[in-house]
Parts: C-alpha cells; sequence; structure tokens
C-alpha cells in the first residue's frame, strides 16, 4: 500500500468548516449512543476513516486538513482502541497499558500518537511506543533528512535517538508518512486575551477555517493591504481557541494582521513588528483601542490576531448612506458617546497608555494615522443599527519616546494624504498635535456624515480635490502656496472646509450638540499651527461638556439665559433672554439676574485644573506660548459676547440678533473655549471693568433723558 500523506478516506470530502465538523461529530455519536452503548454500526468503520471524518479543510491557498483535538476524546476510548487492534490482528493491551494510550485523567497521553498510527495503518505499533516510555508530549517528532536518526520534541528533556523508529518494523516511506500525519493532530491552541505569543513551527497546521457568510477569495478573505502588513478575516475553529472576553470573540471571527518577511528586510520588518505589538499592549483592555488578542510566527509570518469588526468606520458611512432621517435625541447620544470614547482613547495614547510595568518613566504616544479606515465599528447584538461602539485601530505608525517636544517621521507609509497635518510638509519632526488636526478632519466628516449622509462626504472630499493649488491633487484639508516674489511657503486651509462648516452650522437640523462640535473643530482642532491647536486632555474636557441635554439643565427663569420652552417642537434650536414678566407681551431683555460671579467661579475652577494640568505635563516653552494664545484669542470671543448682551439690554436690537448674541454666548462657554496661565484672571478682571463702565454709561444716560 503507497501512504500518501493527504491520502483521504470515504468521508474525505465531509467537514470542510467548524459548522460540518459538529454535523459529522453530531451523526457518530448518535450512532455510538443511541442506546446508550456503541452499536455494531461504528465498530466496523475503520478507525482511520473515523478521523479522516472528522478532519477539518483549513481556509488559505494550502490544501490541508486537521483532526480538533476533542475527536481524540470521542474516537481514541479504550473500546476503540482494542477493536482497532483487534481489526488489524494485533495483540490488545493490557488494562495498565490502556490507561496509558487514553486515561482522560491523566495529563500525558498517546491519544494522538496513536491516532498517527492509525492513519498510516501501524497501530500495532503503540506498544513500542508504551515500552520506550513515550508520551504526546514527545511531538512532534523530528525526523533528520540525513540520517535514520529520530528525535523527541525539542522543548522534552534532551535524549538519544529513538530506537522504535531504526527497526525493520519501519521502512522510510512509513517514517516519512509518521512525520506528515502528526502535523495533523498539532494544531495550535490559542489562548486569547493576554500577551500570549506562540512560536509556530512551520509545518504546524493553523486551525483557521472559512467563514460561512464570505465568498472564498484565494482561501481567506483579505480585507486591507498596505504597508504596515495584510489583513485578513478568518473563523478559529471553535475547539482552538480560549477568549477571555467572549464579546471580542463573537461568532469565533477574527481578523488577522501579518507581516512577512523579505530578504534584506527582516530587521525593519521584526521591528515594526515588534513596536506595534508593544503599543497594542499598553491598551489592551480599554473600551475604545482595539484589542490585541495573541501573536505567532508562523514561516515567514509574523502576525497579530484581533477580534473582528464588523465595518471600518468608513464602511459604517457608507453602509448607513442617509442617517438624516435618523437623528434623534438617541441617535445624537450615541454619536457624543463614540466621540468622547475616540478622544479619551487618544488622550490615553498622547500618555503613552497604561503601560506594562516594563516602564520607570513617563512615555508620550502619537498614532500618526488616524482616519476613518482605522476607526472600527463592533455592532452591539440586539440593539439599533446606529449603535455600536467605535475603537482606534491599526499602530503600524504609533511612536512612543520618553521626550515631549517631537516625533521624528521615519517613513512615508505612515502618511495619509487626506488626513495630513500642515507640518508634516514643513518639518521632519510632528507632536502630538498632528494627531489633533487629524482627529478634527475625522470629526468634520463624521457631521457631514450625520447631517449630508454618504452623498456629501463624497462631495466635500471632490470640493476638496478642486480646490487643489499643489503639484499633486489630494483631498487633504489645506493647500500649499509659494509666493512668486519671495518663494516663501503658506499655508491656508481650503475654502471648502470652511464653507462645509458654515454650511452645516446653518442646517435646521444643526441642534445643540452639532453646533458645539463644529466650534470645537473649527477652533480647537482645524488650526494651521500646531501650536495654536488645543491639547487633546483639553478636547476631552469641551466634548464632556458638550452634553447634548447641556441646555435643559439651565432652566430658564426671570433674568436667566436659557432655550424657549415656547418653541420647543421645532426642528432646530433658538436662544432667547428670558422674560421678567412672563405674562408681559412684549421680552423685556433683562441680565441683571444672571450671576456672574457664578459663571467667573467656573472659569476659575477650570483655571485651576488647567494649571494642575499643565504642571503635570511639563509643557516647554512652545506649549506655553500656545496657551497664551489661546487664551487670548477664547477670551476675546467670551468679552465679545459678554459684550453683545449689554448692547441686547441697554439698546434696541431686533429680536434675532439678540439670539444670535445669546446663542455666541453659549456656544463660547458650551464648549469650554477657556485655557491656561494668569492672563486669564486679567481677562476676567477686563470683563468685570467693562460691564462697571458700561453701567455707568448708561446710567448717566438715563439721568440725562430725564
Amino acid at each position: 500500500m503507497t501512504l500518501d500523506p493527504s491520502r483521504r478516506g470515504k468521508s474525505g470530502a465531509q467537514g470542510d468548516s467548524g459548522q460540518e465538523f459538529h454535523a459529522s461529530r453530531s451523526s457518530v455519536q448518535h450512532i455510538a449512543s443511541e442506546d446508550g452503548s456503541e452499536t455494531s454500526a461504528i465498530h466496523e468503520i475503520p478507525l482511520d476513516d473515523l478521523l479522516r471524518s472528522r478532519s477539518v479543510r483549513t481556509a488559505g491557498v494550502d490544501y490541508q486538513r486537521f483532526i480538533p483535538s476533542t475527536v481524540l476524546d470521542d474516537l481514541i476510548t479504550p473500546g476503540n482502541v482494542q477493536r482497532e487492534l483487534d481489526r488489524v490482528g494485533a495483540e490488545r493491551l493490557s488494562t495498565e497499558a490502556l490507561q496509558v494510550v487514553c486515561d482522560w485523567r491523566k495529563k500525558d497521553t498517546l491519544r494522538k500518537t496513536f491516532a498517527i498510527l492509525c492513519l498510516i495503518q501501524k497501530a500495532s505499533e503503540i506498544k513500542a511506543f508504551i515500552d520506550e516510555d513515550l508520551a504526546d508530549k514527545c511531538l512532534p517528532y523530528r525526523f533528520s533528512t540525513t540520517s535514520d536518526e529520530v528525535l523527541r520534541n525539542v522543548e522534552s528533556e534532551p535524549t538519544q535517538p529513538l530506537r522504535l523508529f531504526r527497526t525493520a518494523r519501519w521502512r522510510p516511506v512509513e517514517r516519512e508518512a509518521f512525520n506528515a500525519y502528526q502535523w495533523q493532530l498539532l494544531a495550535p491552541y490559542f489562548i486569547l486575551g493576554g500577551d500570549s505569543h506562540y512560536h509556530l513551527a512551520s509545518e504546524q497546521i493553523l486551525p483557521f477555517v472559512h467563514p460561512h457568510d464570505v465568498n472564498e477569495v484565494n482561501g481567506m478573505e483579505t480585507v486591507h493591504s498596505g504597508g504596515f502588513g495584510r489583513v485578513h478575516r478568518v473563523q478559529i475553529h471553535p475547539e482552538h481557541h480560549a477568549i477571555f472576553d467572549e464579546t471580542n470573540g463573537a461568532r469565533h471571527h477574527f481578523a488577522i494582521k501579518s507581516l512577512k518577511r523579505e530578504a534584506g528586510r527582516n530587521e525593519r520588518r521584526e521591528d515594526d513588528f515588534k513596536r506595534e505589538v508593544e503599543a497594542l499592549r499598553r491598551f489592551n483592555g480599554q473600551s475604545n483601542i482595539i484589542s490585541l488578542l495573541a501573536t505567532y510566527e508562523h514561516k515567514d509570518q509574523m502576525a497579530m490576531i484581533f477580534p473582528w469588526a464588523d465595518a471600518n468606520l468608513r464602511d459604517f458611512w457608507k453602509s448607513n448612506p442617509a442617517p438624516r432621517s435618523l437623528i434623534s435625541k438617541e441617535t445624537i447620544a450615541w454619536v457624543s458617546d463614540q466621540i468622547l470614547g475616540l478622544a479619551k482613547a487618544l488622550h490615553l495614547i498622547h500618555k503613552g497608555g497604561v503601560g506594562t510595568g516594563r516602564e520607570t518613566g513617563r512615555r508620550y504616544g502619537r498614532h500618526g494615522d488616524l482616519k476613518p479606515e482605522n476607526i472600527l465599528w463592533f455592532k452591539s447584538e440586539g440593539e439599533p443599527h446606529l449603535n455600536g461602539v467605535l475603537k482606534i485601530a491599526d499602530f503600524g505608525a504609533a511612536e512612543f519616546i520618553d521626550t515631549a517636544p517631537g516625533i521624528k517621521v521615519k517613513d512615508v507609509r505612515t502618511i495619509t494624504e487626506t488626513y495630513k497635518a500642515p507640518e508634516i510638509d514643513t518639518d521632519d519632526y510632528v507632536h502630538q498635535q498632528y494627531d489633533v488636526w487629524s482627529f478634527g478632519c475625522l470629526l468634520l466628516e463624521f457631521a457631514v456624515w450625520l447631517l449630508q449622509g454618504w452623498q456629501g462626504i463624497t462631495e466635500f472630499s471632490d470640493a476638496r480635490v478642486a480646490e487643489s493649488r499643489d503639484l499633486i491633487t489630494s483631498d487633504s484639508y489645506y493647500s500649499l502656496h509659494v509666493s512668486p516674489a519671495d518663494q516663501k511657503l503658506s499655508v491656508l486651509i481650503k475654502p471648502s472646509v470652511s464653507r462645509t462648516i458654515q454650511k452645516l452650522k446653518s442646517d435646521p437640523l444643526s441642534g445643540d450638540y452639532i453646533l458645539g462640535l463644529l466650534t470645537i473643530i473649527e477652533k480647537r482642532l482645524l488650526l494651521l499651527r500646531p501650536e495654536e491647536r488645543a491639547s487633546i486632555s483639553a478636547i476631552v474636557e469641551d466634548l464632556e461638556a458638550l452634553d447634548p441635554h447641556i441646555f435643559k439643565a439651565m432652566k430658564p427663569g426671570p433674568g436667566r439665559i436659557g432655550p424657549s420652552n415656547a418653541e420647543s417642537s421645532r426642528s432646530a434650536p433658538s436662544y432667547e433672554l428670558a422674560s421678567t414678566d412672563e405674562s408681559s407681551s412684549e421680552s423685556e431683555y433683562s441680565i441683571d439676574n444672571i450671576s456672574l460671579d457664578e459663571l467667573n467661579s467656573e472659569v476659575v475652577e477650570t483655571i485651576n485644573a488647567a494649571l494642575q494640568e499643565a504642571s503635570d505635563w511639563r509643557y516647554d516653552d512652545g506649549k506655553i506660548i500656545h496657551h497664551l494664545y489661546s487664551v487670548k484669542t477664547h477670551f476675546s470671543h467670551w468679552i465679545n459676547s459678554l459684550e453683545w448682551i449689554l448692547m441686547c439690554q441697554y439698546s434696541t436690537l431686533d429680536e434675532s440678533d439678540a439670539r444670535a448674541a445669546v446663542k455666541n454666548l453659549f456656544g463660547a462657554l458650551e464648549s469650554q473655549e477657556i485655557f491656561l496661565s494668569g492672563i486669564i484672571r486679567a481677562h476676567l478682571r477686563e470683563i468685570s471693568d467693562a460691564l462697571d463702565q458700561m453701567r455707568r454709561l448708561h446710567s448717566n444716560a438715563s439721568i440725562g433723558s430725564t
């Protein structure tokens, strides 16, 4: 008989997936235990045929099969072992020998070894393995290619070459068959959710099977391929993995990101792999950052295992092309939660993560490639479609260093044209503020999708491309200009970006939350100079203040600013100065009862928190200058808002101007556009002095008129 390692039994075409495996297993169990005992039907089937019928075909271009571990529990039983020995005319085993082979209570058995012997028609050789005191832990055996020596697994205790394979009973073709078939019983078992790393032998068969709901493309579904590796979707056989968090392993589907070793580039590839793994492990368990479940090395591949996402953010937008009709309190609450969660996740990245216990000092991080494709959406089962959790993924461009000033851009592969920040064209080093710009671009597209749908996203991109004045057309958010006179390089935000923001602000459905979000994007994120952008920690505070129900908490009353209850049913919010006399037919504008002390107290609390945070962050001089600039800009905006309200009180402005002024004030307060340094207190004094001066002028004018 020719012993072909790829030989299949009568049922070899069955069971190409975990589901078919379970069906096969169920049918065999029914035959074996219909009346509580094994029937003669299963006795008549050779054990090697039963093993082949329960083997599973792997995903991938290589045609391979493996036998799941639990199959041995079902088939390699004392009764089946003795019957197989009877069938081949071999001597039966003693009770003690049977316990050595298949006693489930023992850690080290010979179940796998006996299964291999059955598959190559040498079941009678099991006694020789028992006599040489071998066990399954000795697998895989190493067969020399230059001699007849066979060694135990190198992880076992070093020993002399095994005697049993040198006997006349083992022909060369039989040794080759044993070597080939042993790998079908040695598919790895992955413990997912910790820091597990697996160095796999090149001959090991990965227990990855075909997902049932995708078409096979070259054996696997490749979902992304780029400079930092290839991502494909697999289903790990359910009996070859254990996952700590079942919500991450729904349906046993996983994403495998692999980097291939290449001649002349191995060292660099390994550095890329180790750096990304180190970055990911800093954030395992964080709700809005992808979890790294395990890593492995196999053949020329270095790979990471992740939970499988239902979509990336761009695909999510595309599959929900018209969210405008779904806008509701619940939708805005979900959007608010996810954007805040992403901001907190980015803040954690910038802080350097939670650490692994190996760092002794502070670490500073940068993601380096924020874009919708690197934000993954995990659907919440049983909840509405516009729901679920967004997670930051792909840390291939991430960097973590021990000093704060800047991180050198090492490779253009890390740059995504659309979301790159302006400083990338003028400086070899980029700060964490690079991420802040990219985050602003992402949030603006989020707002465009919410109000204008997927068509709005594509039209916005087309408009940016049309405005490209660079040598290379792109849909980036800024353009470069070179002065013909002095050849100086200047950077400008593309007009379509500003137009889009204003158009969204004027949209009737652009309610409280969206208006506040757009203010943060425009005034805090999409600023050309990196030192003028807010830190991500400040953005987190801004977003926390942007509670969708913030205005409901500020109840209107005599002399208070608040939303108009009478107009609560309208689709777009507007604000009015509440009348001091609710029965009055005319609105009497007044801020006499507004507690400026209360507002100032809230500002001072923010100041103190910012000062404390600044001392913790240990800003360099550039950061201090940035914050001083922000204070001047944001407080002048706040002062102007208060002055408008005073003008509403002491002059005859129409109602629309009054509402615009109040709305302006609320936008400034709501987004917490307040930052750092003692100069803030000077601005507070200026506000107070300005108010006193205007009151005196009004008082003098009133006396003169009488």
